[in-house]
């Protein structure tokens, strides 16, 4: 994402603007207020690293493929501090994205749109619901 991807749709309403990805389409992804603050946070911080602008929102020392790999080390320090077996990579935070759209009563259109799915049967197989899920 860009640097500036954080977008005032309405008074009080925030989205980030996700650049060019799965489908070649981009999103607006609304935020809410904390999220919209920890945005700021980060921008701010990122003007303290070593690392030269380069107008992305986060740095990378050298490309995507270094920030991927800095961000699993990351992901097993914490899996490691938190006693977790199960390895925690990026690509499942889509999938609890997806889960916790549909938990929460999100109309199903919305988490299709945000992941960037060409068809309701893909999100199906990224969301993670329960007898009690669909019960409720």
């Amino acid at each position: 994402m860009s640097f500036d991807c954080l977008r005032l749709l309405a008074p009080g309403q925030w989205a980030l603007h996700v650049p060019l990805g799965k489908l070649n389409t981009e999103r607006l992804v609304p935020i809410n207020d904390s999220v919209c603050q920890l945005v700021h946070r980060l921008r701010f911080f990122r003007f303290l690293t070593a690392v030269p602008p380069d107008g992305l929102f986060l740095a990378r020392r050298r490309n995507r493929n270094a920030l991927i790999r800095e961000l699993r080390s990351e992901l097993i320090q914490v899996r490691t501090a938190l006693g977790i077996a199960r390895p925690i990579v990026p690509h499942m935070f889509r999938r609890t994205l997806a889960t916790e759209m549909l938990r929460s009563g999100i109309s199903f259109p919305a988490p299709i749109n945000l992941l960037g799915h060409s068809t309701p049967k893909m999100t199906l197989l990224y969301a993670e619901l329960t007898q009690t899920d669909l019960q409720r």
